[in-house]
């Protein structure tokens, strides 16, 4: 139990999704007030990240590039697969292995 005015949260992950529930204990009773969905967006294929085109923050739309990766002459848009807010993004110049997680967006 907690006093009133804080706050407990909670983590649950299914598949490349994490969904953290905030609650707010109130006279001892727990409301939730906001449900945020993350989603893990793997690299395609191993090599190294070329360019980053966002940054941890900006709010991206469904489809808008975030990352190219190149391997073996070949180069690879990462595109988000949802609208939403990025909390987490690889750097230029990171060596990814295929299935790596290159960003988390947040919707």
């Amino acid at each position: 139990m907690c006093d009133a005015g804080h706050s407990i949260r909670f983590l649950s992950r299914h598949d490349n999704r994490s969904l953290v529930t905030t609650y707010i204990s109130e006279s001892l009773r727990l409301r939730k007030t906001r449900t945020m969905t993350i989603i893990n967006v793997k690299a395609p294929v191993s090599g190294v990240v070329e360019d980053v085109k966002v940054l941890v923050g900006d709010t991206v739309s469904a489809g808008m590039l975030l990352t190219i990766q190149s391997a073996t002459k070949t180069e690879t848009q990462v595109p988000a697969p949802t609208a939403g807010r990025v909390k987490k993004i690889a750097k230029k110049g990171d060596d990814l292995k295929e299935g790596d997680i290159i960003a988390e967006i947040e919707y």
